[in-house]
């Protein structure tokens, strides 16, 4: 029986969504006689690529419109490498520029579906299956080639995807094309100026393109060495990622020789014998791999002979030392039938361990089957150990350049920057990638461009080592920055290729300067408070003021220290301690005594020390004020503060006195109504006028204790030429030494007015002061206050020879906030609770200006009220309207029974309650409708705000027919219910006739 050998089926790809087509081209590939095809259908644009993906397809047969996708985008999706199947584009009708493009996208063939028969697509497909397996036979002769070329020697370098610029190139690059290893990585465009022209253009397109989309991709090309010689290179490249940056990693073997077909094996084998590395051949197929070839040069560098090597496995080579996962990294490379390339640590045979940087490769038969793996070996000793100290040094120099607080960067000749750390990210306010390839000049502010370039072209010229400028460069938002700038020139061989720069901001430098000058000056304008510096106990600087407060001339401080002025009793602990503060916080703050050097008194100073730098110098710096008023002052306080708690004991004991002098007054006013003895009626006449000078009493002790607990006082009888006596003598220090005549012109009989005494001073206060800094620059400085009685009340003026108000303002010198003073030295508040507190008053406010001349203000108030208590009496005694129903609510009983019988007395209904709850049963039991209602604030249970607050949720109003009658007008709590409540009050001890007059009102006003 004859053997026939059969091919084995070709397998095929049919991408195509229309089931006709589908089994119209089944049916052709069925018709093919002679041939099998394994045919595969994928009916979408996203099965397809992913069959393709998976799948081991000898051919895809791609229809051109897939849905929204046509055939041009599946290529451009496929990857370019060999193991991408040819396509074969099909479409409905031929068009000859679709054909052209189809083919430059990378279709092996394109046939229009119109006229196809079996014929035509057979012969389309062996076509494109035999020129792709013809090519990967090429590859794979090429790649025994390169790996072979690999194993003698290769450029290994790194470089930007971006900029196709190389970041590292191995020394190799030098001995190959005869360029300094330096200029391949300080040149942007080195190696592309290098390039033969003729293959310049096309290299560089595909490199971009493959490096923008991040594939690998191996070409050749020719170089121009340094001698002229033409190079061919094969440029084998891989995308890495590295730190989060994409980086290109390669290597350029020189394959020139392989270009040079002619060659013979011969030759090669004599090359290989002549290399200076060490060339090591073994036998996979062999027990233990053993060595079968090695060259001279593995005999030197080894030191074993050929006799002593040949037969055994290459760990001979190996030692205690050894890196097992370098050996591992062999093993799999050698079981896996590919090449690999480690650093070894191996040993010679005298045991001197060596760096020997191991390449292996399969070599293979045409057919492909592994025949031995050839190993070159190279004595990387020397130059690892240099490389390691040059990638330590490399990267501490990258970590100082990024770490690094000034802006570092390079420009290239024509300006552009090319380098950037992130220090210069942030003075420039954007990102490194958004800034390279900039012209530098663009940040530039516009008027700094012109000395930007000259500095930047003297660089270039060579003109000194190195340029200083200052220039203001542009932010993102238009903002504008003070650098200062240093550059040097980047040279390379005696030509100029960009520059170096150091940038610093100094935008808060400057205004750091100015401040310092500003703050020189200022130092020099204090009067109260004064600097020194001192070093190693020296004053070295002082200002005025300092020698002000110690008595001496700081311009004759030579000799002077510390101690000069440190009393002799002076705890020196205590100054042992702040300077201790000083160095371990840096700062202290406190009080001490010092010796005035001229007369020798000691005065208490208040002291701030601080620690500065002067170069490596530590100074010693301290702020002192004198503390003898303020110490003073200090001293008042906590006698104020002894007298606040006396007030509010005062206070607390005054309440307590209302409620039983409420009760003796009023029985006394009660008796006196009735028909009495002469005798007896002037006794209880003396005890009324006796009670009521306690009442006084109390009353003064209430408002002591108001004032304590800063809560307003209650208007009372006030006598204007008292307050401006008062207000003159507080401003008498401050007018004198303003040089202002005051003259007072004070009405005699002086109507009283109804006021707050101190509002009133207030107001004045404010006028006075307003008038003298009116006339801080008048040449004639005189104040005139006087008063006069009007019809209705008092006026008080106030007149000053000041600048005046210009017209245009007169209309706004009361509105809040409104000021013609610098900024600083007002609030605009000041005539503003003028206006308020005098028109609370019932007053008016009068302003008559001109400028240059002076101001006159005139303030009218009412005159107080005269009430008294006959006349009150008087009307109390008057018949009544109507016969009342009242309720008295007091929890104590003296108080609660003399406004009962005053009550009574007048005709009226009165039921009693002695507390507030109590109350509220009454008013609950709807029997009796009360016309009003006298209630206690303070009191068990239920308080009298409580019944208020009681009382306003009521739907019957009795909340208005209600009368506070209290002795706790004192307290803060007290005084802010009363103001809130919108009800009659009336303070303990009342007149039992304001008592019964307030509750007729009361009841009168809700009829």
């Amino acid at each position: 029986m004859t053997n026939l050998i059969v091919d084995p089926p070709i397998r095929v790809l049919l991408v195509e969504d229309d089931e006709d087509d589908y089994l119209l081209t089944r049916g052709l590939l069925r018709d093919v006689e002679g041939a099998a095809f394994q045919l595969e259908w994928a009916q979408t644009y996203a099965a397809g690529l992913q069959a393709v993906r998976g799948g081991e397809f000898d051919v895809v047969l791609l229809d051109y419109r897939l849905g929204a996708q046509t055939g041009l985008d599946f290529l451009g999706r496929l990857p370019v490498d060999e193991a991408t199947p040819p396509v074969i584009l099909l479409t409905g009708q031929g068009d000859r520029e679709t054909d052209l493009v189809a083919m430059r996208a990378g279709a092996a063939d394109y046939l229009a579906k119109a006229g196809l028969n079996a014929t035509m697509l057979e012969r389309s497909i062996r076509y494109a299956v035999e020129r792709h397996r013809a090519v990967m036979a090429q590859h794979d002769a090429e790649r025994r080639y390169q790996l072979l070329l690999e194993s003698v020697g290769a450029i290994v370098w790194q470089g930007d995807p971006r900029t196709l610029a190389f970041t590292f190139v191995s020394r190799e690059a030098e001995h190959l094309l005869g360029y300094p290893v330096a200029r391949w990585t300080t040149e942007p465009t080195f190696w592309v100026d290098r390039i033969h022209p003729e293959d310049r253009d096309w290299a560089l397109a595909l490199c971009e393109d493959a490096s923008r989309r991040g594939v690998a991709h191996t070409f050749e090309y020719r170089m121009i060495a340094a001698d002229g010689r033409i190079v061919w290179l094969r440029d084998i490249v891989r995308v890495v990622e590295s730190a989060g940056r994409r980086e290109l990693a390669g290597v350029m073997v020189d394959v020139t020789e392989v270009k040079q077909a002619e060659v013979t094996l011969r030759l090669r084998d004599r090359a290989i014998a002549a290399i200076t590395e060490g060339v090591l051949i073994t036998d996979p197929h062999q027990p233990d791999d053993p060595i079968v070839y090695v060259n001279p040069a593995f005999e030197e560098l080894t030191g074993y002979p050929a006799s002593e090597a040949l037969g055994r496995n290459c760990r001979f080579l190996q030692g205690p030392d050894t890196d097992p996962a370098a050996v591992d990294v062999l093993r799999a490379a050698i079981a896996e039938e590919r090449s690999a390339t480690v650093d070894l640590l191996n040993y010679r045979r005298d045991g001197t361990p060596f760096w020997n940087r191991l390449s292996i490769s399969p070599v293979r038969e045409p057919g492909g089957r592994l025949t031995h793996f050839v190993g070159v070996q190279r004595d990387v000793t020397e130059p690892r150990l240099a490389r390691l100290e040059l990638a330590a040094a490399e990267a501490h120099y990258r970590r100082l350049v990024q770490a690094a607080p000034q802006a570092i960067f390079a420009l290239d000749v024509e300006g552009r920057l090319i380098e950037l750390n992130p220090a210069g990210e942030r003075l420039l306010g954007r990102s490194a990638e958004e800034l390279l390839g900039q012209n530098f000049g663009t940040l530039v502010a516009p008027r700094d461009q012109a000395a930007s370039r000259e500095a930047f072209e003297r660089t270039l010229r060579g003109e000194g080592d190195e340029q200083e400028q200052r220039v203001h460069v542009l932010g993102p938002a238009g903002d504008q920055r003070l650098l200062s700038i240093s550059t040097t020139p980047i040279v390379e061989n005696g030509r100029v290729l960009g520059m170096h720069g150091i940038a610093r901001d100094i935008t808060e430098e400057r205004a750091r300067e100015r401040q310092v000058r500003l703050l020189a000056s200022a130092l020099e304008g204090l009067r109260e408070q004064g600097v020194s510096v001192i070093d190693g106990g020296r004053i070295v600087y002082a200002n005025g003021a300092h020698g002000r407060i110690l008595g001496y001339d700081p311009e004759q401080r030579e000799g002077l220290s510390v101690d000069t002025f440190t009393p002799d009793d002076e705890a020196r602990e205590a100054i042992r301690v702040a300077e201790e503060c000083v160095v371990r916080e840096g700062s202290w703050s406190g009080r001490m005594r010092r010796r005035r050097l001229n007369d020798g008194v000691v005065i208490p100073v208040d002291v701030v020390l601080g620690a500065v730098q002067d170069g490596a110098r530590s100074l010693l710096f301290t702020i002192i004020q004198d503390a003898t008023e303020k110490v003073a002052r200090e001293q008042h306080l906590r006698r104020v503060e002894r007298l606040a708690g006396l007030g509010t004991l005062i206070g607390g004991v005054a309440h307590e006195l209302n409620n039983p002098l409420s009760a003796v007054l009023g029985f006394t006013r009660l008796l006196l109504m009735d028909p009495r003895p002469e005798g007896e009626r002037e006794d209880l006449e003396t005890i009324a006028r006796e009670t009521e000078r306690m009442a006084k009493i109390v009353s003064d002790l209430r408002l002591i204790a108001r004032d304590t607990q800063e809560s307003a006082g209650r208007r009372q009888t006030v006598d204007l030429n008292d307050v401006v006596r008062h207000v003159l003598k507080t401003r008498a220090y401050s007018l004198r030494t303003r040089n202002i005549e005051v003259r007072d012109d004070l009405a005699q009989n002086l109507p009283p007015v109804q006021a707050d005494g101190g509002q009133m001073e207030q107001v004045l206060l404010n006028l006075l002061v307003n008038a003298e800094q009116a006339m801080t620059m008048a040449p004639i400085r005189r104040l005139v206050v006087r008063t006069r009685a009007t019809g209705q009340g008092a006026s008080l003026h106030v007149v000053d020879t000041g600048a005046g108000i210009a017209p245009e303002y007169l209309d706004r010198i009361f509105d809040p906030f409104f000021t013609t003073k610098p900024p600083g030295e007002g609030t605009g508040l000041g005539l503003s609770m003028v206006h308020t507190i005098v028109a609370e008053h019932g007053g008016e406010i009068r302003v008559d200006s001109e400028v240059g001349k002076g101001t006159a203000i005139r303030i009218d108030l009412p005159a107080a009220a005269r009430a008294r208590e006959d006349q009150g009496a008087q009307q109390a005694q008057d018949p009544p309207a109507r016969r009342l129903r009242v309720l008295v609510v007091d929890d104590e009983d003296a108080v609660r029974r003399v406004v009962v019988r005053a009550i009574q007395r007048r005709g009226h209904e009165v039921d009693e309650a002695t507390e507030g709850s109590r109350a509220l049963e009454l008013l609950d039991g709807g029997a009796v409708r009360y016309d009003a209602i006298v209630s206690d604030l303070r009191m068990p249970g239920v308080s009298g705000d409580e019944l208020l607050a009681r009382l306003r949720d009521r739907t019957d109003g009795l909340d208005r027919r209600l009368v506070f009658l209290t002795g706790d007008t004192a307290s803060p709590e007290a005084m802010r219910m009363l103001s809130e409540a919108g009800v009659p009050i009336l303070a303990k001890p009342a007149g039992v006739a304001d008592v019964v007059r307030t509750v007729e009102q009361v009841a009168a006003a809700l009829e």
